[in-house]
C-alpha cells in the first residue's frame, strides 16, 4: 500500500510521520444483480442504517467491504436478503453494529469475521440462516451480543468461543442446529439467557469453565445431544430457569457446588440420562417447580439441611431413586407432586415437625415406602398425597395437629392395617379418603374426633371399625 509523509507543526518545528493515505484504502462497494453493475459505495466507516432500506435491498446481491472501514453500523445492511456467496468481514474492521446483517437469509457462503473485530454486537447476523461451513470467532473478540447468531442454522463443525470472550449475550447462538460441538473460554463469566438454546446439534461433554458466575435461564435448553458428566462451576449461585431443560443426551453424573443457593424452575427437567447420586448441597434453600422432573435414572437422592422449600413437582417422575429418603427439618412445606411416581424409595418416610403441610399427589405412587410417620405441625393431607402407596403397612397415625384431609389422601394404601385420628369427622373435608384400604380394619377415635358415624364411613368409603382409642395418646 502507497505511504506518505505527513507533517505535523509543534513549536515551529515540522513533524514527518510515514502514514496510510486514506485514498489508497479501498472502499466498500455493493453490487446489483439486476443491473450487473455498481449500485452504491462508501469510504471509511459504513453508516448506521446505510442499505437497510427493503426496496432497495432486495436488488442488492454483492458486497465488498474495503479495507477504509474500521466500523459496520448498526441495521447497516438490514433486510439486504439478496446477498449470496460468502462475506468477509475484513481486518480492519473491530466493531460490527447491532442488526448490521439482520435478516440477511440468502448468503450461501462462508462467514469470515475479520482479527480486529472486538465487538460482535446483537442481533449483527440474526437470521443469516443460509452461511454455510465452520464459525470462527478470531481471539481479538471481547463481547458477543444478545441474538448475534441466534438461528444461524447453516454452520457447522467446532464452535469455539475463545479466551478474550468474557460474556455471551442473550440468545447468542439460540438454534444454531449444525454445530457438532462447543469449547467455552476461559474468561467467560457470563453466559446470557437462551444463549445456546435448541443447538440439538452438539455432541460430547459440555465443560463450563470455573469463569463463570451466571448461566442465564434456558442457556442449554434442549441441548440433546451433551453426554457425560455435567459440573457445575464454583462461582455459580443460582441454577436458573430451564437451564439444562430436556438436556436428555448427559448420561454421567450431576454435580452442584456449594456455593447455589437456589435451583430454579425446570432447571433439569427431563434430563433423563443423569445417573448415580444426587446431592443438594446444604447451601441451597429453594428448590423450584419441576426442577428435577423426569430425572428417571438417578440413582439416590440426598437433600441438604438448609432447604426450606421443595416446590411442585420438583422431583416427579424420578423413578430411579432407590433406598431411604431423607426430608430434613428444615422444609416447612411438601407442595404438590413433588415426589409424585418415585416408586424406588424405600424404608419408613417421616414427615419431620417442621413442615405444616403435604400437597396434591405429593407422595402419590411412591409403593416402596413401608411405613409413614407424620409429623406434629402437619395441618393439611392434600387430595391424592398418598394413593397407591401400596407398601405402607401396619399403622397409620394422624397427629393432632391435622384438621383437613382432602379426597382420596389414602386411597389405594392396601396394606394399612390400623387407623389413629384425634381429628373430627369435619375434617375430612372430601370422599373416598379411604377407598381401596382393603387391610384397614379398625379405626381408633381420639376424645376430639366426634363423627365417625355411618354416614362419614360410606363417604370415605371403609367398612373398618370404629372404636374409642384407649389410652390416648398412646399406641397399644
Amino acid at each position: 500500500m502507497s505511504k506518505a509523509y505527513k507533517g505535523q507543526i509543534t513549536n515551529n518545528v515540522v513533524e514527518l510521520t510515514l502514514q496510510d493515505e486514506q485514498e489508497f484504502k479501498t472502499p466498500t462497494i455493493v453490487w446489483s444483480g439486476t443491473t450487473n453493475g455498481e449500485i452504491d459505495q462508501v469510504q471509511g466507516d459504513i453508516p448506521d442504517l446505510w442499505k437497510t432500506d427493503g426496496g432497495s435491498g432486495t436488488q442488492l446481491t454483492q458486497i465488498q467491504i474495503g479495507s477504509s472501514c474500521t466500523s459496520i453500523g448498526s441495521q447497516a445492511f438490514a433486510y439486504c436478503y439478496g446477498f449470496s456467496g460468502d462475506l468477509v468481514i475484513p481486518d480492519s474492521v473491530t466493531n460490527i453494529g447491532s442488526a448490521a446483517f439482520y435478516y440477511c437469509d440468502s448468503f450461501d457462503g462462508s462467514l469470515t469475521i475479520g482479527n480486529s473485530v472486538t465487538i460482535i454486537d446483537s442481533r449483527s447476523f440474526y437470521y443469516c440462516g443460509g452461511f454455510t461451513g465452520p464459525l470462527v470467532i478470531p481471539d481479538s473478540v471481547i463481547t458477543i451480543g444478545e441474538s448475534a447468531f441466534n438461528r444461524c442454522s447453516g454452520f457447522n463443525g467446532s464452535l469455539v468461543i475463545p479466551d478474550s470472550v468474557t460474556s455471551i449475550g442473550n440468545i447468542a447462538f439460540s438454534r444454531c442446529t449444525g454445530f457438532t460441538s462447543l469449547t467455552i473460554g476461559n474468561s467467560i463469566t457470563t453466559i446470557g439467557n437462551s444463549a445456546f438454546s435448541y443447538c440439538s446439534g452438539f455432541t460430547g461433554s459440555l465443560v463450563i469453565p470455573d469463569s463463570v458466575t451466571i448461566i442465564g435461564d434456558n442457556a442449554f435448553r434442549r441441548c440433546t445431544g451433551f453426554t457425560g458428566d455435567l459440573v457445575i462451576p464454583d462461582g455459580v449461585t443460582i441454577i436458573e430457569i430451564s437451564t439444562f431443560e430436556r438436556c436428555s443426551g448427559f448420561d454421567g453424573t450431576l454435580t452442584i457446588p456449594d456455593s447455589v443457593t437456589k435451583i430454579s424452575r425446570d432447571a433439569f427437567s427431563e434430563c433423563t440420562g443423569f445417573t448415580g447420586d444426587l446431592v443438594i448441597p446444604n447451601s441451597v434453600t429453594t428448590i423450584g417447580e419441576l426442577a428435577f422432573s423426569m430425572c428417571s435414572s438417578f440413582t439416590s437422592l440426598t437433600i441438604g439441611n438448609s432447604v426450606t422449600s421443595i416446590e411442585d413437582s420438583t422431583f416427579s417422575g424420578c423413578s430411579g431413586f432407590t433406598g431411604s429418603l431423607v426430608i430434613p427439618d428444615s422444609l416447612t412445606t411438601i407442595e404438590d407432586a413433588v415426589f409424585y411416581l418415585c416408586s424406588g424409595f424405600t424404608g419408613d418416610l417421616v414427615i419431620p415437625d417442621s413442615v405444616t403441610s403435604i400437597g396434591v399427589v405429593a407422595f402419590r405412587s411412591c409403593s416402596g415406602f413401608t411405613s409413614l410417620t407424620i409429623g406434629n405441625s402437619v395441618t393439611s393431607i392434600g387430595r391424592f398425597a398418598f394413593r397407591l402407596c401400596t407398601g405402607l403397612t401396619g399403622d397409620l397415625v394422624l397427629p393432632d395437629s391435622v384438621a383437613i384431609i382432602e379426597d382420596f389422601a389414602f386411597d389405594g394404601c392396601s396394606s394399612i392395617t390400623a387407623l389413629y385420628t384425634n381429628t373430627p369427622a369435619a375434617g375430612w373435608t372430601g370422599s373416598n379418603a379411604l377407598q381401596n384400604t382393603t387391610a384397614l380394619v379398625n379405626i381408633y377415635t381420639g376424645p376430639n374426633a366426634t363423627g365417625y358415624d355411618a354416614a362419614w364411613k360410606t363417604a370415605q368409603n371403609t367398612t373398618a371399625t370404629v372404636q374409642s382409642w384407649t389410652n390416648y395418646p398412646n399406641i397399644p
